[in-house]
């Protein structure tokens, strides 16, 4: 059969192969197609996702920038609270390695706290105060006439300073906090002051002491001037109601207070510390042993059940161990002494590191002896009333070794 002649199989056998051929070639073609969108849509897609990234990125850029500007506002109020309160801010922050050491839940991690003595306050607290002084600056470069808020009297504290530091080897200090913290100490020193230095007046609860006294023993009474009798009760609520009254002058508010602490001198005379301890502890300390006050001008803390001022225990810079001329002060002198008995024997073994090798997280925090899992079980509490070194540290006046803040030495 010639070459150039096909039979009707051959045709229809080449007729299927081409049309098998058009099929591979029109998948093909499809494959491509589809290759082709994929490419277009993955393109796409990448597009998106470049776009969601860069405006979530300038999202958290536009978020960081009003958390900085918050951070800002908020380090403003921390100086105006820290002149306010004469008090330096301590500021801690719950970090990963808090909660590793097992010193915090993973709850509370960033969790944060502005301290002011053992006074806690809230960021919406200091951006309030924060405000106050951007919005003084902002009325001095309006050109309004008048005077800047003061906050030579602050820390400087910036949120990348950080929390506060305390004083290395200042145990024996805070020490002599926890000796005073020991209720029959604490009554010891009371019973010093009142005996030897001044009596009721010493405490600044002599008003309501007195008053709860004299509501017992109405018909109190003693001799005047001219030898005439004096009910107590009746002169001390004329005296007292004289120097809480705001419509008096300052001179009668003044003469009416010297007469007042005449009196609070006479009654100590008359109540020994025996009749009168109770009184005190109750309205200084409502009788907890553990008690711990800031003052009200925020310089300085009382402690224990009979509220002694720090700035007797706690000698430095601040402290009542000068007198005003500046010779020794025997009160201090005397507290000091009933302080030092108290600490004999006591001593706290005083270690370089809880975990690592430096400050914050590092693998030294993992592995090693400096671990985490080889941190000590047991506190050195340094006392054998364990509630003396958890009062302390509770109240953010020392760290877990001993040492004290700063803050609490800058105004005792």
């Amino acid at each position: 059969m010639s070459e150039g002649i096909k039979s009707s199989l051959e045709n229809l056998t080449l007729s299927k192969g081409e049309y098998k051929g058009m099929g591979y070639n029109i998948a093909g073609q499809q494959g491509l197609l589809k290759l082709g969108i994929g490419n277009l849509n993955m393109r796409e897609q990448a597009r998106q996702n470049f776009l969601s990234f860069t405006g979530a990125f300038i999202n958290y850029l536009d978020k960081l920038n009003n958390y900085n500007q918050d951070n800002k506002i908020i380090e403003d109020g921390i100086a105006q609270a820290e002149v306010n309160l004469g008090t330096k801010v301590n500021y801690q922050r719950v970090g990963f390695d808090d909660v590793l050491k097992g010193d915090a839940k993973i709850r509370e991690l960033g969790k944060e706290t502005f301290l002011f003595g053992n006074k806690q306050y809230s960021r919406a607290q200091l951006k309030a105060l924060g405000r106050t002084v951007q919005e003084n600056e902002m009325a001095i470069l309006a050109g309004e006439d008048i005077d800047p808020i003061d906050l030579s009297g602050s820390s400087g504290f910036t949120f990348a300073q950080g929390e506060s530091e305390v004083l290395a080897n200042s145990s024996k200090n805070s020490l002599r906090l926890g000796v005073a913290l020991n209720e029959q100490v604490n009554e010891e020193a009371a019973k010093k002051i009142y005996e030897n230095y001044g009596g009721i007046k010493q405490w600044s609860t002599a008003a309501k002491v007195v008053e709860n006294l004299l509501n017992k023993k109405p018909d109190l009474a003693f001799f005047g001037e001219n030898n005439q009798t004096v009910n107590v009760k009746e002169r001390f609520t004329t005296l007292r109601d004289t120097v809480n009254n705001d419509l008096n002058s300052d001179v009668v508010k003044r003469k009416a207070n010297q007469e007042l602490q005449k009196l609070y001198s006479q009654i100590s005379q008359i109540y020994s510390w025996d009749e009168i301890k109770s009184e005190i502890a109750q309205a200084e300390s409502g009788n907890n042993p553990y008690a711990i006050n800031i003052n009200e001008e925020g310089r300085g803390f009382d402690v224990g059940k009979y509220q002694i001022n720090s700035r007797y225990l706690v000698g430095g810079e601040g402290s009542y161990q000068l007198n005003a001329d500046g010779t020794p002060s025997q009160m201090f002198a005397d507290i000091k002494q009933i302080l030092d008995k108290g600490l004999v024997g006591v001593e706290v073994e005083q270690k370089s590191s809880y975990t690592g090798k430096k400050p914050g997280f590092d693998m030294g925090d993992l592995v090693g002896k400096d671990s985490i899992f080889n941190k000590e079980k047991e506190i050195d509490y340094g006392f054998e009333d364990k509630n003396i070194y958890e009062t302390l540290y509770d109240n953010n006046l020392i760290d877990e070794n001993w040492n004290m803040y700063d803050y609490n030495l800058e105004n005792k």
